[in-house]
């Protein structure tokens, strides 16, 4: 667990505190044995929020989902719902320093079934914080990301549902370790079955044509927690949104393509074998990161 991760996933933080079955520990001594299944066939719930302002942003939503995966998988969360609230008011608070330090930190969650098949055994739950890589996130907003079409094909709703949030990510490593052979900031964008769009390792797409934004339908993704709260934007700011399947010629040929996640909040992409390459921020994100901005500074 304390292998350092990619910028997308947040460089972790070493000197932190973090906190596992009931004990406040450094970061470094946050471990899962290898015979977790967690370890053994990665079955692990996760969870990622961040903290805006120091205060941690739509946590009812992220927690929520955190709870709703737990129990379709049947690990039973320990603590109870209503206590994680605490716990991460707490996690902050241990480590205050570094979120003064780093203006937001990142906070993942994550559960485990334990060493065991048995119904009854304890999981493991652990949370500790990320650093996020907020000079990235600022050049995504500006800039754009670059986003590769790969052929990694998402796996399908039967093996788990896609609203699940879980830590078996290897169609994600694969999609953006293709797209980083092009790009080294590049993400790579995943297809379903019938080979149109559905998502990437580190946000949900949607593309605006002639002021319209169209986005997969929530079926085929992982419902991002950002993204529910750009759609209410969106209705606020009289912004027509559909979901409806995504073909690849769509999203190249879009007006404009939007990237949204927890760590950048709202940025926007722009395809590297795309014939009429984008290269400024589009009206339709403009309005929506305003928006976005005076969210999250309310």
């Amino acid at each position: 667990m304390s292998k350092p991760a990619n910028s997308d996933s947040g460089a972790l933080q070493p000197e932190s505190i973090g906190w596992i079955d009931g004990q406040w520990l450094p970061f470094d001594e946050l471990a899962l044995p290898l015979s977790d299944l967690g370890v053994r066939q990665a079955v692990t719930v996760v969870e990622r929020l961040r903290t805006y302002h120091g205060k941690p942003f739509g946590q009812s939503r992220h927690l929520r989902r955190f709870e709703e995966t737990a129990a379709g998988i049947g690990i039973p969360l320990l603590p109870s719902g209503p206590m994680w609230s605490e716990m991460i008011a707490e996690l902050l608070d241990k480590n205050e320093s570094l979120l003064k330090q780093d203006r937001d930190l990142g906070v993942t969650l994550l559960a485990t079934p334990g060493t065991g098949m048995s119904l009854d055994q304890e999981p493991t739950t652990i949370m500790h914080v990320n650093r996020i890589d907020h000079g990235a996130m600022n050049k995504r907003q500006a800039d754009g990301q670059p986003i590769v079409i790969t052929d990694v094909v998402q796996p399908p709703a039967q093996s788990w549902p896609r609203h699940w949030k879980v830590r078996c990510r290897l169609h994600y490593f694969m999609a953006d370790r293709a797209a980083r052979k092009l790009h080294p900031d590049a993400t790579g964008l995943l297809l379903d079955g019938d080979a149109t769009i559905t998502e990437s390792s580190i946000a949900n797409i949607a593309i605006v044509e002639s002021g319209a934004i169209f986005s997969p339908p929530k079926s085929q993704v992982l419902g991002g927690i950002t993204q529910s709260y750009i759609e209410q934007l969106a209705d606020e700011l009289n912004l027509r949104w559909t979901f409806e399947p995504l073909s690849p010629h769509r999203v190249s040929h879009a007006d404009e393509v939007l990237l949204m996640g927890t760590d950048g909040g709202i940025w926007w992409g722009w395809e590297l074998a795309d014939t009429h390459p984008f290269h400024s921020a589009g009206p339709v994100f403009s309005r929506l990161r305003s928006a976005f901005d005076r969210l999250i500074a309310s």
